[in-house]
């Protein structure tokens, strides 16, 4: 397909940098600014970089799972980085399980929901991780698409080789994948793209992707970062796909044969049991 010159969406912009240049040209005072809500956010890096590339021009409601002083105790360094989001006038949710949005937030709605890295919450002596990372993905999806706004994205990001997807670099059977699509499905949302995470250029906004587990605040593996993560996105079924989306499902496939190139001595190997618990 042809490409347009506009720049291609991605995590770091969340394909709002072409929305919103749009307003701009249009000069419409009655434009709101675009609002997003981040779920998971374990250290808030990545609302912070975030904020910090889109400057003022949305509005952030960043949650964690953990309660505040919990989440604390796990990130100690993050109390910085709340420091700077609360000065930013961002808001701040703690305790909010993304499984039941609407519970927490019984009349909002976002432009963009977004999920970095989700993990089932740990469970002692808990086997079957994969099918319990799964229900969680089915359960987010559809609390997701209960709060979204008119035309609004879910935006997931997973390790290569988790979403299951044909897009997806790294193939494994069914069985040993997250199974994003059904999930959707499931939710009345339809997977639009799937693109390579820009981690160099998130990094360099403050985000380094971290763990939740055993090695509190450990950060994904050199192998893990090398093969990739891929961020899925996803909107209502009824929705038109609009013109960054349909530029984004025209990049991944670019995207995902960068990805294969660097991963193809890993072959189809499982990693969700060898990994780092994300969060």
């Amino acid at each position: 397909c042809d490409m347009p010159s506009f720049r291609l969406p991605g995590l770091i912009d969340l394909g709002l940098q072409w929305q919103l240049s749009a307003a701009q040209r249009v000069a419409s005072t009655s434009v709101r600014p675009p609002r997003v809500l981040l779920c998971g956010d374990a250290d808030f890096s990545y609302a912070a970089a975030l904020i910090s590339h889109l400057d003022s021009m949305v509005e952030v409601t960043a949650t964690a799972y953990e309660d505040e002083e919990d989440l604390l105790a796990r990130y100690p360094y993050a109390a910085a980085t709340l420091e700077k989001l609360r000065a930013a006038d961002t808001r701040l949710g703690f305790g909010i399980d993304a499984r039941s949005l609407r519970r927490y937030f019984p009349t909002g709605t976002w432009d963009r929901v977004v999920f970095n890295l989700p993990q089932a919450p740990p469970e002692v002596k808990a086997r079957n991780h994969i099918q319990r990372h799964r229900t969680l993905l089915r359960d987010f999806l559809a609390s997701a698409a209960s709060v979204l706004s008119p035309n609004g994205q879910v935006w997931v990001t997973l390790l290569a080789g988790q979403g299951g997807t044909p897009l997806d670099p790294i193939q494994r059977i069914k069985g040993d994948t997250w199974q994003v699509q059904p999930a959707a499905a499931n939710a009345g949302l339809l997977v639009v793209a799937v693109l390579e995470a820009e981690m160099q250029e998130l990094g360099a906004a403050g985000y380094q992707p971290g763990g939740r587990g055993i090695r509190r605040g450990a950060k994904i593996s050199a192998f893990r970062q090398e093969q990739g993560l891929l961020t899925h996105v996803l909107v209502r079924e009824k929705d038109a796909i609009d013109a960054p989306l349909h530029a984004a499902a025209c990049a991944c496939r670019a995207a995902g044969t960068a990805v294969a190139a660097r991963s193809e001595m890993s072959g189809m190997r499982s990693s969700d049991e060898e990994a780092v618990e994300m969060g």
